[in-house]
Order: structure tokens, then C-alpha cells, then sequence
């Protein structure tokens, strides 16, 4: 999507982005992914929706670090296309602040 001011990269929080883009060693899958595909697969088993993913919707909370991840998990996901027909509701406070201002 083109909007004014739009950038092509962001600066996340070094801590944060590690702990979610650090891949395992038994799989090689980033911890992002892997949250992803389990919030993913919960949601289509709970609403029966099954592979088409509607029904469901997301909501994510956290305080503190946990906000910054919650945080960081919500535009993940609100920007992936399996989530594209699940709304994505995200609830943090006081966390850090997990990017930069673009």
C-alpha cells in the first residue's frame, strides 16, 4: 500500500526482534512463524473454521516486555495474509517502545 510518508524499512527493538527472528535449531522456523501458525491453527480448530481461516478473530495483550511482544506479534500478523479475514485486536501497556518512528 502507498500512503504519504510510507518507508520501506523499520528499525525494530534489537532485543525483541532477536528473541522473535531467532531460528531453531531442531527446524530451522523463526519463533515469529512458529507463534503465528500455532495462534493460526488454534483459531481454525476453536471456530471450526477450518482451512480458510474466517471465524475467528485475534486478540493479543501484554504488559511491560510482554506488550512490546504483543505488540510486535500484532503487526506481524495483521500484516499476513492468513490473517487477512481475522482481525486482529492488539492490548499493551507499558511497554517499551519497539521500533523507530517510521
Amino acid at each position: 500500500e502507498e500512503y504519504e510518508g510510507r518507508v520501506d524499512e523499520l528499525r525494530l527493538h534489537r532485543g525483541l526482534a532477536a528473541y522473535l527472528h531467532r531460528r531453531r535449531a531442531d527446524d530451522g522456523r523463526r519463533k515469529i512463524d512458529e507463534i503465528l501458525q500455532k495462534v493460526l491453527d488454534m483459531g481454525r480448530e476453536l471456530s471450526g473454521s477450518g482451512l480458510d481461516g474466517k471465524g475467528f478473530r485475534v486478540s493479543v495483550a501484554g504488559h511491560g516486555i510482554g506488550g512490546g511482544l504483543a505488540t510486535l506479534f500484532g503487526v506481524y500478523a495483521a500484516s499476513d495474509p492468513r490473517f487477512s479475514q481475522s482481525p486482529v485486536r492488539l492490548y499493551s501497556f507499558a511497554a517499551p517502545r519497539v521500533g523507530d518512528q517510521s
